[in-house]
């Protein structure tokens, strides 16, 4: 799994779905996977409705749970983060603080992003529309 870039920014909803849109575009995704809690809901409504293939992420249990299953994969290397970017000093100090830290939201993400990797196998864009 490639970190190639971390967004931390506080949203309204149609600014979100726009940068979403935005960054799948510059990254070239075929997926994006969005938390299907709150307005995650309506925001993978939305973009499937515009064509834009978001995956449900159906959280399971706590996020102190979800990142325990994900520290073979760390600790294996199997996560791999750029040597520098603007982003990497904060997010790697809310890895390390974790789950004592302030915010957790960056630790969630990446969570639920080895998670969803290691069961992948079984997704194809195919059954995700």
């Amino acid at each position: 799994i490639y970190i190639l870039d971390v967004i931390r920014a506080r949203l309204e909803y149609p600014a979100l779905k726009k940068r979403i849109i935005a960054e799948k575009a510059k990254w070239k995704a075929d997926i994006v996977l969005i938390e299907d809690k709150g307005s995650g809901q309506s925001l993978i409504q939305d973009l499937r409705f515009d064509h834009i293939y978001a995956k449900e992420i159906k959280p399971e249990a706590d996020k102190v749970v979800r990142m325990s299953w994900c520290t073979a994969p760390i600790e294996s290397g199997a996560v791999l983060l750029p040597q520098s970017a603007p982003w990497l000093d904060e997010f790697r100090t809310e890895l390390l603080a974790f789950p004592n830290a302030l915010h957790d939201d960056q630790v969630d993400a990446l969570s639920q992003l080895i998670n969803w990797a290691r069961t992948k196998s079984t997704y194809t864009l195919e059954n995700i529309r």
